[in-house]
């Protein structure tokens, strides 16, 4: 399962070589991503977001769910989305959505250095 769009990266994207980019996202025109960023599958950056150094954007997170004894990780289904010329700050982390839904960082957004935007 996982957020419903069609991948696709526009030929305008700047990824850097030492980035990683999965299968599954969908990377708009202008989108900068930057050395060591990590761009899980889920992910929809949109018009004009730039992802900076070693950020990592669609995580899995750590949410779990108690059983006697023991933890289960939950799947997370959901992906992220960042609203145009949104900026993701140097190791940052956003967790993408538990459910089939999506995180949205809003346009013109910026999450500052070091930060973790998780799912509500």
């Amino acid at each position: 399962m996982g957020p419903a769009f069609e991948p696709f990266v526009d030929p305008s994207a700047r990824i850097d070589p030492g980035a990683r980019v999965e299968p599954g996202v969908r990377l708009e025109a202008g989108v900068e991503v930057g050395f060591g960023a990590v761009i899980r599958w889920g992910t929809w950056l949109k018009a004009g977001t730039v992802v900076q150094e070693h950020a990592i954007v669609g995580h899995a997170g750590f949410f779990t769910r108690r059983r006697p004894g023991r933890a289960l990780r939950v799947i997370h289904a959901g992906g992220v989305e960042a609203v145009e010329a949104a900026e993701i700050g140097a190791f940052a982390v956003v967790f993408r959505a538990v459910h089939p839904d999506m995180v949205r960082i809003g346009a013109r957004a910026a999450i500052g250095t070091r930060s973790i935007v998780s799912h509500g």
